[in-house]
């Protein structure tokens, strides 16, 4: 395929309206090809499908023993400072007698916050994992589309247990790359937060434009994985 097709392959392919509001119609598009292509639904299915399972296992499997773990930790906090401070000379427990009732806000607090990173985590894990496994069932479903409005499609290999563990070892490698981009990109736009002013805007800016590259990668994957594009070229 010659480079002007690669530009031009989006547009090609999803002859999407233009304009700063064009993303919001997506969904409506969607839904109404689905609507006239009731074949599509089991590429949508099953991929929905093998998420729910992963997110259960993740969130018995991780979630909720983490939750524990960290409901214990914290827990005892004020309960070891207050046996510490009960064992301290009368002066120093009197100096020190506010640290069980302040170790109780700061359990709370600490507990709300390593709560969230968990969750957040969990998630990330889902996302990427839930990418990964349904790798072989976008890639068709994209197959299907591109088949749908072009009409043709380019050389593909057939369909076979052997090209769908490749799939997800590409798709495996590819969500470790993107990873790394975003990692080696990511880092020093946080680390431009702690100039003050002009770091925190470039910081904001940049991590916004890093974000739209990394969903644009992840919505664009299947048409440009199926012609079996490098990473570099996809990017």
């Amino acid at each position: 395929m010659t480079e002007p097709s690669k530009t031009g392959l989006a547009h090609s392919v999803l002859r999407v309206p233009s304009g700063f509001v064009a993303g919001a119609t997506y969904p409506l598009q969607a839904a109404l090809l689905l609507a006239r292509s009731p074949t599509l639904w089991s590429f949508v299915a099953v991929p929905v499908l093998v998420n729910l399972i992963l997110g259960v296992v993740l969130y018995l499997g991780l979630l909720f023993p983490a939750w524990g773990a960290i409901a214990a930790w914290t827990g005892g906090l004020p309960i070891r400072l207050a046996n510490w401070v009960a064992g301290l000379p009368p002066w120093a427990a009197r100096i020190l007698g506010w640290l069980p009732t302040g170790a109780s806000f700061v359990d709370e607090v600490l507990s709300g916050l390593l709560a969230i990173v968990l969750l957040v985590l969990t998630g990330l894990l889902l996302v990427q994992f839930g990418a990964i496994l349904g790798a072989p069932w976008y890639g068709s479903l994209a197959e299907r589309i591109e088949q749908l409005r072009l009409k043709q499609l380019p050389p593909t290999e057939p369909q076979t247990v052997t090209r769908a563990l490749y799939d997800i070892w590409r798709a495996l490698t590819f969500q470790v790359k993107k990873l790394l981009l975003a990692g080696a990109i990511g880092i020093p736009f946080f680390l431009l937060n702690l100039v003050p002013g002009i770091g925190s805007a470039i910081a904001s800016v940049g991590g916004i434009a890093l974000a739209a590259l990394l969903v644009g990668l992840d919505f664009f994957d299947p048409p440009l994985e199926r012609r079996r594009f490098s990473f570099r070229t996809k990017l």
